[in-house]
């Protein structure tokens, strides 16, 4: 059974004292076709268990688990939590030019993307909601879809140095991508008043420039 297989691992990992120096990530999959609240009850209901059966072991860890699928974005979320505790330092850096950012030019929000990947790299120091991170990896796709009909097979990228994108929400929202190097990109929201008054071409000045951090 999973469960077994968890709590083996880490009482495994902890016989050879190496507990002290890792975060533990569980992955709870394929739950797309569990309602809100019966996935609430399985997370719950896993975290009992497997915190009951190491508590007998004598094992006292800060298990982090994550419900995610392939039907949705919740597998790359979960895999950029992850990813963000192999960069501490660079994170805080990239949080610190984030703010930089948001700030003086008024965003709302501003995240660092791979787009290979859909994992964010950093944001600022603001928690990310799901549905603004679906929103993200939806207008990443979209840029994707739409650059994919106007490039040759031969064009392995859909992003360069100029690449810069903008899509209006009904609800005032405008959400914009910026290349910045590497694979990463930049994803801002910000409201249309803003936009409109200061326009792209400003939104573009305000951007992280390759070499800085």
């Amino acid at each position: 059974e999973a469960l077994d297989k968890i709590v083996n691992t880490l009482v495994g990992l902890d016989s050879k004292g190496m507990l002290d120096n890792i975060e533990v990530f569980v992955f709870i999959h394929k739950v797309d076709g569990l309602s809100d609240d019966q996935r609430a009850e399985a997370l719950k209901d896993i975290n009992f268990r497997v915190n009951d059966e190491l508590s007998e072991a004598g094992i006292s860890i800060n298990l982090k688990t994550q419900l995610t699928s392939v039907y949705d974005y919740s597998i790359f979320e979960a895999l950029s939590i992850v990813g963000q505790k192999l960069i501490p330092e660079l994170l805080s850096t990239f949080e610190s030019l984030l703010n930089a950012l948001k700030e003086p030019c008024s965003m709302d929000r501003v995240l660092l993307f791979d787009v290979a990947t859909k994992c964010y790299i950093a944001t600022d120091t603001e928690s990310v909601p799901t549905n603004k991170y679906e929103m993200c990896c939806d207008m990443l796709d979209l840029v994707a879809d739409v650059s994919n009909i106007y490039t040759t097979p031969e064009c392995f990228s859909f992003y360069d140095s100029k690449s810069f994108s903008s899509v209006h929400l009904d609800n005032g929202t405008v959400i914009l991508t910026k290349y910045i190097c590497n694979n990463l990109t930049l994803v801002v929201f910000a409201s249309r008043i803003l936009f409109s008054r200061v326009g792209s071409d400003r939104v573009q000045y305000c951007e992280i420039q390759p070499g800085h951090g």
